[in-house]
């Protein structure tokens, strides 16, 4: 849930900060002329280079959330397999699409959350009363056009996806794909390709089950308790196939840090954008 929201606040920080560009071309191109004994040069020098700065730090917090929403993330590939020279043009292809699409996106993005957020205050003041005909007229309205908006953010994404199989040996694709497809569950199950939506229902049931019976008696030591024969079988098979990808990712993982790094670096320590505590707000 973190990682999707750094995706949205990146999204709706990229639209601000296509705002702010804006206003800033307008500005230095209008010909207005520096204050008398003020240093145009230096001045917009400087405040180009924090545009620009700023500018980066947006794509790498946008690309960091499409690489969580994508399961692209570096324990990721190292998991699929990937090798140096796949992780670098997988950042490489990344870098390319955002360049593309990354504003279309955001505005996409923006448009979808400001309906929504549209249709929250519209409930809000339904459920405030008094009765007003107009207030539930436009509930309809907007619930009819938030599946367009949202389908207009999955179609710019889309595209996203034949990039990423671009760099993806076949069976690399089916444990990506694996991934997209089981994200709501733990690591242990993230890679398994072979799981069905009934399989996945039926262990999303039995860990709700036991992260109820832990909170219920915390310090009880009691061990899991598998609902049934087919559950038991998944979770054997999570704990061998987990064993499987750790041993992969301990073995590839350098490498591809580097290799993401050298292609997308981290921006730096931003103290006005850290909140206080280092906590994720």
């Amino acid at each position: 849930m973190a990682a999707v929201k750094r995706y949205w606040r990146a999204m709706s920080l990229l639209c601000s900060a296509v705002l702010v560009a804006a206003g800033l071309y307008v500005h230095f191109s209008s010909g207005v002329a520096p204050a008398e004994g003020a240093s145009g040069d230096s001045g917009e020098a400087g405040t180009s280079a924090e545009t620009e700065a700023m500018a980066y730090r947006l794509e790498y917090d946008t690309l960091l959330g499409i690489r969580q929403k994508f399961c692209l993330n570096d324990e990721d590939l190292a998991a699929y397999g990937c090798d140096a020279g796949q992780a670098t043009g997988m950042m490489t292809v990344l870098r390319q699409w955002y360049a593309a699409h990354g504003v279309a996106l955001a505005k996409a993005t923006e448009n979808f959350f400001a309906r929504r957020g549209e249709l929250a205050d519209v409930e809000r003041r339904i459920g405030i009363g008094p009765r007003d005909e107009r207030l539930f007229d436009r509930q309809a309205q907007i619930q009819n056009e938030l599946p367009a908006l949202q389908g207009l953010v999955r179609q710019i994404e889309q595209g996203l996806n034949e990039q990423i199989k671009s760099q993806l040996s076949a069976q690399q694709q089916v444990l990506w794909q694996a991934a997209m497809a089981n994200g709501g569950l733990p690591v242990a199950y993230r890679y398994m390709p072979n799981l069905s939506e009934q399989d996945r229902v039926a262990l999303h049931r039995w860990l709700r089950n036991e992260q109820l019976a832990a909170i219920a008696a915390p310090d009880s030591g009691r061990e899991p308790t598998p609902a049934n024969e087919a559950v038991a079988r998944l979770i054997q098979d999570g704990k061998t196939e987990q064993a499987t990808r750790w041993a992969l990712v301990a073995e590839k993982l350098p490498a591809i840090q580097a290799a993401t790094a050298a292609v997308l670096p981290p921006p730096p320590v931003d103290p006005i954008l850290v909140p206080a505590g280092g906590e994720d707000v």
